[in-house]
């Protein structure tokens, strides 16, 4: 499936994987993980991921029935250069970052609408509603 790209410039790629291993998370090639809240409110499960400073052009959204995986990366403003002064503080997460969220009940993939507000994105997702089949007692 194609990838599709929504308002907000996010590429979201359906039923893919990611070509991203643990070992590459093993060997520090992915440098940090984005903190996220996760609830189903109604009929959708929901999605919070803190992502500041990102520019919603380098994230991939990676959507299955069953979880979301998330990659990209935060840049170094271009201030920030080896030789521009001297850091007494440096605790925001800079480079690639991945993350895997599972989902407690099945989604609709091809369904899912996202925000970006303020440095955070939401994503909302259609949970698949359970359909009752009758049985005929013959």
């Amino acid at each position: 499936m194609q990838p599709r790209v929504n308002s907000d410039s996010l590429t979201v790629l359906i039923d893919q994987e990611p070509q991203i291993d643990e070992n590459l998370i093993l060997s520090g090639f992915i440098e940090w993980q984005p903190y996220y809240d996760l609830y189903v409110l109604n009929d959708e499960v929901v999605v919070t991921l803190e992502l500041a400073g990102i520019n919603m052009h380098d994230v991939i959204l990676y959507v299955h029935k069953s979880h979301v995986t998330i990659t990209g990366t935060r840049r170094r403003p271009p201030q920030f250069t080896p030789d521009c002064c001297t850091f007494h503080n440096s605790e925001i997460p800079y480079g690639r970052f991945f993350r895997r969220i599972e989902f407690p009940v099945p989604i609709i993939p091809a369904d899912q609408h996202n925000k970006v507000y303020n440095g955070l994105l939401t994503l909302n997702f259609p949970v698949v509603k359970e359909r009752i089949i009758p049985i005929d007692d013959e």
